[in-house]
């Protein structure tokens, strides 16, 4: 990268390796902005610090801690149910499951019969993981007339997951 009035040197490195394209092009205009806040052509942002007098403390606060009272320790496990199964079944030794999907119609209509937008879909495993554990044949958690993929194979994963541990859970026990 170069500026105009700026120095004949490139901003960025010719020789340093980035992960990516645009790791590359952030790293060169970091350089650039340094570059213009050194020679006053730009000004640095000003953070605003919070003062004690915005927020007055309790006798038996330190102000060092952050108040948890509002944190929801009950929250669901923010792993999507993909993610999990995809854990899960690697955890057991199994290969990936294969999520098979054919369009279908809504119920009851013709409504986006050319869009595809509703699915049928099912888990399906290799027969190698079926002959290990033969609750895994044929389709599993199959889901019928579901608007958009994403949401099917959510549905599919939700269906599977409780298989999966109990299998995790008969190989511990």
């Amino acid at each position: 990268m170069r500026i105009a009035e700026g120095p004949l040197t490139l901003f960025g490195s010719e020789t340093e390796l980035y992960p990516s394209k645009p790791e590359a092009k952030k790293a060169a205009a970091r350089d650039a902005v340094t570059w213009l806040r050194d020679q006053g052509k730009m000004a640095t942002p000003v953070k605003c610090q919070r003062t004690v007098e915005d927020a007055p403390l309790l006798p038996e606060q330190t102000g060092l801690t952050q108040l948890v009272a509002d944190i929801n320790v009950e929250a669901p496990d923010p792993t999507s149910l993909p993610q999990r199964v995809h854990e899960l079944v690697v955890s057991l030794g199994f290969s990936q499951p294969s999520f098979d999907s054919h369009p279908s119609l809504p119920p009851g209509g013709e409504f986006a019969k050319s869009s595809g937008a509703f699915v049928d879909m099912a888990a399906n495993f290799s027969a190698k993981d079926v002959e290990k554990d033969p609750r895994l044949a044929g389709p599993i958690g199959k889901v019928e007339h579901v608007h958009g993929k994403k949401t099917a194979r959510e549905m599919v994963c939700r269906e599977l997951l409780p298989l999966l541990e109990e299998i995790k859970a008969s190989t511990l026990g």
